[in-house]
């Protein structure tokens, strides 16, 4: 069963497509979208259905790859810098997490949430920020190249929240899920 036509310019408005950019998509022409928006036409079953698997799949991203939603450059953080730095610098740029790296591999990571940890375990804030970097991280992070999958980085973030994309050994982006929920 398809949702009301009515939801067809409510989705398309959302997903910041134009009327023209929908019916491309979908293989059908403007005036057919326009038409159906406006309520001056009841589309066939098959075209209706053709609409909404298009607004679906660009709902949910499908066709992109880690290249298309990757932030670049990376920002990340020396092993032996200050976790105090790293705060700083996850503040100053509004990001939640950050690469540990050395010698251009990603060795570990910061996150906000593992700061949170620390001291919800009992940890001074105030001592945590004048250690090592190398001391406090946690885990390095997932990587993919730049042709993974949508779905594929969703099963990776929601174990890990953040994913690099690496290309010939090398850090080239970095995508998080504030980045999927951008799309």
């Amino acid at each position: 069963m398809i949702p009301s036509l009515s939801e067809i310019r409510k989705r398309r408005k959302a997903l910041g497509l134009t009327q023209s950019g929908l019916a491309r998509r979908a293989g059908v022409s403007q005036s057919l979208i326009a038409k159906v928006e406006s309520g001056r036409l009841d589309p066939a079953y098959g075209k209706a259905r053709k609409i909404f698997e298009t607004l679906d799949a660009e709902a949910g991203g499908k066709g992109r790859k880690a290249s298309d939603i990757m932030a670049s450059p990376v920002i990340t953080i020396s092993p032996g810098k200050k976790l105090g730095m790293a705060l700083r610098i996850m503040h100053k740029k509004g990001i939640s997490t950050l690469p540990v790296v050395e010698g251009g591999k990603c060795i570990g990571s910061v996150s906000e949430d593992l700061i949170l940890a620390l001291v919800g375990k009992g940890h001074d804030l105030k001592r945590l920020e004048g250690s090592e970097v190398r001391l406090r991280m946690g885990p390095s992070l997932p990587q993919v190249g730049r042709g993974a999958s949508y779905s594929s980085l969703i099963g990776l973030l929601r174990e890990s929240g953040t994913v690099l994309v690496v290309e010939a050994g090398e850090i080239v982006g970095i995508v998080t899920k504030a980045d999927l929920v951008k799309i």
